[in-house]
């Protein structure tokens, strides 16, 4: 490479990071679950998750005008449940997302008004914080376990941000959080079938820091 080529890729490797902006965000919000079911020979039944508040942190990145990503988790407290024909068994529990999401932005970057659309891939950590039920009333259509578990999801949504201060963002994000059925925690009985996917619709609010 000959001294004037280096130089170039030199000089347009410093152009290309320092259009880069650097977001770090925390924000807080409230998540609703649409739960799946089981049905078995000796009845169906509502399996998921309770809604509860739940908590965001970014770290977020604008690599080029219309397109960035950030690595985000989010926390959920809630609790799993089954229920069927009035009858609810409960066990303590949260959940832990990780993702890696791609942020498709409606307007350039420098404007004060940024709406933008969401997709992202990761994991989900279901985790059990209480004992065992005492009893298991609904143990002929699945039973609640004491086990975590990690499960693939996927991350979809919209969301805007506002510039308040040159290096400080306000932001809504709205996120479903989508699951397959987590049938180590939540254990369907012999000849049972789960029914239906995990979405946690999360509505978040927050500030960034811009650096």
């Amino acid at each position: 490479m000959g001294p004037k080529l280096l130089l170039l890729f030199v000089c347009a490797a410093g152009c290309f990071a320092q259009e880069q902006q650097w977001e770090l965000g925390f924000s807080g919000g409230y998540g609703f679950y649409h739960n799946a079911t089981v049905l078995a020979p000796a009845g169906t039944a509502t399996a998921g998750v309770n809604n509860r508040f739940a908590l965001s942190a970014i770290l977020g990145n604008d690599m080029f005008r219309w397109l960035g990503g950030e690595f985000r988790y989010t926390l959920q407290d809630g609790d799993m449940f089954l229920k069927s024909d009035g009858v609810k068994t409960l066990i303590d529990g949260h959940s832990n997302a990780y993702t890696y999401d791609l942020l498709m932005y409606m307007r350039p970057r420098g404007d004060t008004v940024r709406p933008y659309f969401i997709g992202g891939v990761g994991a989900k950590q279901f985790v059990v914080s209480g004992p065992a039920p005492a009893s298991q009333p609904l143990a002929g259509i699945a039973v609640l376990t004491t086990r975590d578990q990690f499960i693939f999801t996927g991350a979809a949504g919209a969301g805007v941000k506002f510039k308040l201060q040159k290096h400080l963002l306000a932001r809504f994000d709205f996120i479903d959080y989508i699951t397959p059925f987590p049938k180590d925690l939540i254990m369907p009985a012999r000849g049972a079938t789960p029914r239906g996917i995990f979405h946690q619709f999360t509505p978040l609010f927050g500030l960034s820091g811009m650096f």
